[in-house]
Parts: C-alpha cells; structure tokens; sequence
C-alpha cells in the first residue's frame, strides 16, 4: 500500500465531509497528522506508526458487506413417508401402503406394503413386506417378507412365516421356509419345521420339528450319495 503526503488523508475527509459534517469530526481522529508521514512516503513502512494506517483502512470500510448465500441442502429423509399407527389407535380392517409402515397399535386385518414395517402392538392377520422388525409384537397370521425379519424375544408369531433370512429370539408356532440363513438365538423358541439354506442356533434354543438345509432336487440327490458304498 503506498501512501504520499497527505491525499489519503484528504480523501478521507472529503469522504466522510460528503457523508456528515458530525460524523467527519469524530472521525478526525484517524486521521494521520501530515508531519507523521515523511515527504517522500511510498510504503506503510515509512509510517511512524503503522496501527494508526490499520485503523484507517478499518473505518473506511463499507458499512455493509454483502452475506454469502448458503445452498440449501435437502435433507435425505425430507420426502420419506411413514405411516403409523398409534399405540392408542384401533383399526379393523386392512391396510395396504407403499411406505414404511409403524405399527404400534392394534390392527385387526392384513397388512400390506411394498417398504419395510415394523411391529410393536398386535396384529391379527397376514404380513407382507420388505424388511420386518418385530419388538414386544404379537401377530397371529402368515408373514411373507422379501427381505430381512427381526423378531426379539418378547414378540411371538403364530403362523407360517416365508423370509429371506431370519434373526429370531421370540416365539414362533407355525412352519418356516427361508431362501437364506436363520439365526435362533438362545431365547428362541420354535414347533414347527425349518427350511433354510443355512442355520445357526444357540445354546438355549427349543426347535420342536423337522430341520432342513437342503434345496437338492432328485438329480442332485445321486451326487451326493451313491446308491451303495463299494468296497474296492
């Protein structure tokens, strides 16, 4: 920044003498006296006083500065829909949706929706969904979910349930068919039979009926075993 003889301090005062005669005698005082700045200046280093150049260059800045505008982010969950039902509702009759549905009340009839669901009251009726979470849930019907189904410990089932994998620690009394695995942990109580690519069950586990963890058809039957064991 250079500086020469007493133009800036000029400029400063034919500014604010523009503005307001009060304001320019208050400002006065910025104002570097001309016996403070050497006659052939060029550089704020041949200011005695360098601060007082600061505050200058301070209070001749505009009064307003414009404000960045922030973009506004939509947040992800802004146009997620849910519809649920109170602890306090009571509906007869059946309910078909394509959102995520919360059911915490008591539904007498079949649920149906193409997202994820999740029980904490009571159902009496059939299931179908995505995802199914069941926590403190009883539900008496059939459930077919396309995804993942949780149930707690304190959520039982009666009814057949059809899943693609299934992590349980309740109570289930019906059949069940699942394309992945099944996990029974050890609060876990079953009657019925078990179909599943795999299974895992822990140590405290009831399982009364038939387990299996084949999908072989006749053909692939003869692959694994032979139809006698030969001594050669």
């Amino acid at each position: 920044m250079a500086i020469k003889k007493n133009n800036f301090s000029y400029a400063i005062k034919k500014l604010w003498n523009d503005n307001d005669e009060g304001e320019s005698e208050s400002f006065s005082k910025y104002i570097i006296p001309e016996e403070n700045i050497s006659a052939n200046a060029t550089d704020v280093t041949d200011v005695k006083d360098i601060s007082e150049i600061d505050a200058v260059e301070a209070a001749s800045e505009p009064y307003y500065k414009p404000t960045v505008q922030k973009s506004y982010e939509k947040p992800e969950n802004e146009n997620m829909q849910i519809t649920s039902i109170s602890s306090s509702t009571y509906i007869d009759g059946s309910i078909r949706s394509t959102t995520d549905i919360n059911i915490s009340g008591n539904v007498n009839g079949n649920v149906e929706t193409t997202k994820n669901i999740r029980i904490s009251g009571t159902i009496i009726g059939d299931v179908k969904c995505s995802d199914l979470t069941m926590i403190d849930a009883s539900l008496q019907g059939n459930v077919k979910t396309k995804g993942h189904m949780s149930v707690n410990r304190d959520s039982i089932i009666i009814g057949d349930v059809d899943a693609n994998e299934l992590v349980l620690n309740g109570k289930l009394k019906g059949n069940l068919c699942t394309s992945g695995k099944v996990e029974l942990q050890e609060d876990a109580v079953i009657f019925g039979n078990i179909n599943a690519a795999s299974i895992y069950i822990a140590e405290g586990a009831v399982v009364q009926g038939h387990i299996d963890t084949t999908y072989l058809s006749d053909n692939e039957n003869d692959t694994v075993f032979p139809e006698q064991i030969v001594i050669s």
